[in-house]
């Protein structure tokens, strides 16, 4: 695992902590011009996050959820930036449900090179890299490799429990599926 990679997962795990503790806390829910929901825990993971993301790589621009987006203009000339939900299923997160996450990956030329996605409630940590694979690591416990599945074998489908669409049903029956799943965030 590289420091960089390291250093990531600390940031993601420690904002997991934050937004706990605004759980244990309590907060107030703001709604953005989409009709989304956003907390103060989004807005304090998001800070903490984009600045200590900031202080790892200082050259490296970063587009989070809760900050606002650099210009088209700006962007389109970067190589490479970092890309940050703090808060992944805030819907989730209101209803208290614990199916929500913190989510960041460095882009390059447009490709994914490291993603991490850390679920605080249970403690469940994934990690990728482009040289390194796939891993989880479940409450603490030690790293298990992700494999890829057998894709010749009908599909379990994992759909939003936030985002029902009419068309899920339309796009389920085009496939072979074994099972449907609902879940929130990107723990689908």
């Amino acid at each position: 695992m590289t420091e960089e990679l390291q250093k990531v997962i600390a940031i993601v795990r420690e904002a997991g902590r934050i937004l706990l503790d605004f759980r244990k806390q309590g907060f107030d829910v703001e709604w953005k011009a989409d009709n989304s929901p956003v907390t103060q825990a989004d807005k304090k993971a998001n800070a903490f996050i984009v600045e200590s993301l900031s202080r790892i790589s200082p050259a490296t621009p970063v587009i989070a959820e809760e900050s606002t987006a650099p210009s088209y203009q700006a962007r389109k000339s970067w190589d490479n930036f970092w890309l940050v939900d703090p808060l992944d299923g805030t819907k989730e997160f209101v209803r208290g449900s614990d199916e929500f996450t913190v989510n960041v990956a460095r882009i390059e030329r447009g490709v994914p090179v490291v993603g991490v996605i850390y679920a605080p409630v249970p403690d469940t940590l994934y990690y990728a890299s482009q040289r390194g694979g796939s891993w989880k690591v479940a409450e603490g416990g030690t790293p298990d490799r992700l494999l890829r599945k057998d894709t010749r074998t009908p599909y379990r489908v994992v759909l939003s429990r936030s985002h029902p669409s009419p068309l899920d049903d339309e796009f389920l029956n085009t496939l072979r599926v074994r099972g449907v799943v609902r879940a929130g965030s990107s723990l689908k």
